[in-house]
């Protein structure tokens, strides 16, 4: 197949900008069907050999960007060698797909962590709490942090994640940072439900942590007696903040609602909240 394939570069005329450069750009043709990629490089007219297909010159910047085109044709011929190797079948559009990174097998943690967030971002305050998304993003950190520390490098493809990539996160949490299991359990969490999306989307085929568990430590719930309710509820701190959030608190223990569901609280919540107060106060009647 690599026969059918020519790799070209032009001068795109119509993209000509403000300080009279050129564009050049690349396309790549197989059969009748190609694609076509702006090369980031913009010169001169008359500095192009459209028959040699280089740019005309001797000076560094000119063998800079010669240099440049040369290893984008490079890197296109080492595309179909790999995928001729693979045996599988390909097209125009399985190079292009290769090329700027979306075939599967070029996919990175990193990126599927960003188009989550992005995804995240556009839902936020509806879908997604402000805080839910600090703790994804806090979660991509430690992931940043581990893949440099670990592997010496800035990212993985996801191909090359396994058990022993989550065994590993797990202690360098718990060693770097004093992490509990708990805490590494909530990691593990929003990591995961991270690479559940990208199986979803179809960016990998098998979860990559199969047998993985993190056994979460069982905490013993200490419950507050009627008497400490009582004394912290007739408890004057003599500081108006203070006097507030006791009195959330306190609201909070008699019906049972979450500090965060008592702040998303309006005016026309109050029959609700009667209601629960009143099927509170029977059930521990």
């Amino acid at each position: 197949m690599e026969n059918n394939v020519k790799i070209t570069f032009w001068l795109n005329r119509t993209k000509k900008n403000s300080k009279n450069l050129t564009p050049i750009y690349l396309r790549v043709t197989q059969n009748y069907d190609y694609f076509t990629k702006a090369t980031g490089i913009s010169i001169p007219a008359g500095d192009w050999d459209k028959k040699a297909m280089r740019i005309r010159g001797a000076t560094t910047e000119t063998d800079t960007d010669n240099s440049t085109l040369d290893s984008l044709k490079v890197k296109i011929l080492q595309i179909i060698n790999q995928l001729n190797l693979s045996g599988k079948p390909y097209n125009i559009h399985t190079i292009q797909k290769t090329l700027e990174g979306r075939e599967k097998s070029q996919l990175t943690v990193m990126r599927i962590y960003d188009e989550q967030l992005s995804e995240m971002n556009k839902l936020k305050g509806k879908d997604f709490a402000p805080a839910t998304i600090i703790k994804y993003k806090n979660t991509q950190l430690r992931l940043k942090q581990f893949i440099k520390f670990r592997y010496h490098r800035s990212d993985l493809y996801l191909y090359e994640l396994n058990y022993q990539f989550m065994s590993s996160f797990e202690a360098f949490l718990k060693q770097k940072f004093n992490n509990t299991t708990n805490t590494c359990y909530k990691h593990y969490q929003r990591f995961t439900r991270v690479i559940h999306q990208a199986m979803h989307k179809g960016y990998i085929d098998k979860y990559p942590f199969e047998n993985y568990k993190i056994k979460l430590s069982k905490k013993k719930i200490q419950y507050l007696t009627q008497e400490e309710i009582d004394r912290i509820y007739q408890t004057n701190f003599k500081v108006e903040r203070l006097n507030v959030i006791r009195d959330i608190f306190i609201f909070c223990i008699y019906t049972g609602l979450a500090y965060a569901e008592v702040e998303s609280l309006t005016p026309d919540n109050q029959q609700m909240i009667l209601i629960i107060l009143i099927l509170n106060k029977i059930a521990f009647s």
